[in-house]
Protein backbone atom coordinates (compact mmCIF):
# COMPACT_ATOMS: atom_id res chain seq x y z
CA UNK A 1 0.00 0.00 0.00
CA UNK A 2 1.24 3.44 -1.29
CA UNK A 3 1.22 6.09 1.30
CA UNK A 4 1.98 10.10 0.56
CA UNK A 5 3.93 11.95 3.26
CA UNK A 6 3.53 15.47 3.42
CA UNK A 7 3.03 18.47 6.19
CA UNK A 8 -0.13 20.32 6.66
CA UNK A 9 0.28 23.64 4.86
CA UNK A 10 -1.33 25.63 7.68
CA UNK A 11 1.53 28.18 8.99
CA UNK A 12 0.54 27.47 12.63
CA UNK A 13 0.57 23.78 12.53
CA UNK A 14 2.33 22.20 9.86
CA UNK A 15 1.60 18.58 11.41
CA UNK A 16 3.33 15.66 9.18
CA UNK A 17 0.46 13.38 7.43
CA UNK A 18 0.53 10.39 5.81
CA UNK A 19 -2.55 9.41 4.10
CA UNK A 20 -2.81 6.96 1.28
CA UNK A 21 -2.04 7.23 -2.03
CA UNK A 22 -5.83 6.66 -3.11
CA UNK A 23 -6.30 10.28 -1.44
CA UNK A 24 -3.75 11.93 -4.09
CA UNK A 25 -5.49 15.12 -5.29
CA UNK A 26 -8.64 15.56 -2.79
CA UNK A 27 -9.63 17.74 0.02
CA UNK A 28 -8.99 16.35 3.21
CA UNK A 29 -8.85 18.08 6.62
CA UNK A 30 -6.12 17.87 9.00
CA UNK A 31 -6.65 16.02 12.55
CA UNK A 32 -4.76 17.79 14.65
CA UNK A 33 -5.67 21.35 13.57
CA UNK A 34 -8.92 21.33 11.18
CA UNK A 35 -7.03 22.87 8.61
CA UNK A 36 -8.39 22.10 4.71
CA UNK A 37 -6.21 20.85 2.40
CA UNK A 38 -5.67 18.96 -1.15
CA UNK A 39 -3.07 16.23 -0.71
CA UNK A 40 -0.13 16.66 -3.16
CA UNK A 41 -0.10 14.12 -5.98
CA UNK A 42 3.29 12.58 -5.00
CA UNK A 43 4.90 12.41 -1.34
CA UNK A 44 7.36 15.26 -1.05
CA UNK A 45 11.06 13.49 -2.17
CA UNK A 46 12.00 14.77 1.89
CA UNK A 47 9.42 16.04 4.24
CA UNK A 48 10.84 19.38 5.13
CA UNK A 49 12.32 20.35 8.84
CA UNK A 50 9.98 22.19 11.01
CA UNK A 51 10.33 25.78 9.60
CA UNK A 52 13.01 27.88 11.49
CA UNK A 53 12.26 30.29 13.46
CA UNK A 54 13.84 33.78 12.68
CA UNK A 55 15.85 35.08 15.99
CA UNK A 56 16.49 39.07 15.78
CA UNK A 57 20.17 39.15 16.53
CA UNK A 58 19.78 43.19 18.08
CA UNK A 59 20.94 43.49 21.59
CA UNK A 60 18.84 45.51 23.31
CA UNK A 61 19.23 47.56 25.85
CA UNK A 62 18.00 45.13 29.59
CA UNK A 63 14.11 46.16 30.66
CA UNK A 64 14.26 47.86 33.80
CA UNK A 65 12.50 47.27 36.69
CA UNK A 66 10.71 50.01 38.65
CA UNK A 67 13.42 51.56 41.79
CA UNK A 68 11.82 49.69 44.89
CA UNK A 69 10.37 52.68 47.25
CA UNK A 70 12.46 53.76 49.90
CA UNK A 71 11.72 51.82 53.60
CA UNK A 72 9.41 53.68 55.88
CA UNK A 73 10.11 54.46 59.01
CA UNK A 74 9.07 53.68 62.10
CA UNK A 75 10.18 53.95 66.05
CA UNK A 76 10.51 51.13 68.58
CA UNK A 77 8.17 51.20 71.25
CA UNK A 78 7.68 49.64 74.00
CA UNK A 79 4.52 47.49 73.19
CA UNK A 80 6.09 47.12 69.49
CA UNK A 81 6.35 48.67 66.24
CA UNK A 82 3.46 50.97 64.46
CA UNK A 83 3.31 50.17 60.43
CA UNK A 84 3.13 53.23 59.13
CA UNK A 85 1.38 52.85 56.03
CA UNK A 86 -1.14 50.06 57.87
CA UNK A 87 -1.01 51.42 61.42
CA UNK A 88 -0.20 47.25 62.56
CA UNK A 89 0.91 46.30 65.78
CA UNK A 90 3.91 45.12 65.02
CA UNK A 91 6.04 42.51 67.87
CA UNK A 92 9.02 44.13 68.76
CA UNK A 93 11.89 42.61 66.84
CA UNK A 94 15.31 42.21 68.21
CA UNK A 95 17.51 45.11 68.81
CA UNK A 96 20.19 44.60 66.40
CA UNK A 97 17.44 44.50 63.74
CA UNK A 98 17.37 47.44 61.31
CA UNK A 99 14.81 46.64 58.57
CA UNK A 100 11.59 45.11 58.96
CA UNK A 101 8.56 43.76 56.41
CA UNK A 102 5.36 44.19 57.68
CA UNK A 103 3.23 41.11 57.54
CA UNK A 104 0.02 43.11 57.18
CA UNK A 105 0.13 45.14 54.27
CA UNK A 106 4.59 43.88 53.01
CA UNK A 107 5.82 47.40 53.44
CA UNK A 108 9.40 47.71 54.62
CA UNK A 109 10.42 49.54 57.15
CA UNK A 110 13.58 51.00 58.41
CA UNK A 111 13.82 51.38 62.58
CA UNK A 112 15.35 54.29 63.90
Amino acid sequence: METITFRCDNTKCHQTLKVKQALAGKKIKCPTCGHKMVVPQKASPEVPAEPEKVVANVSAPAPTLPASPAPLRAKRHQYGIFCPKCMGLLLPPVKDVKHITCHLCGAQIELV
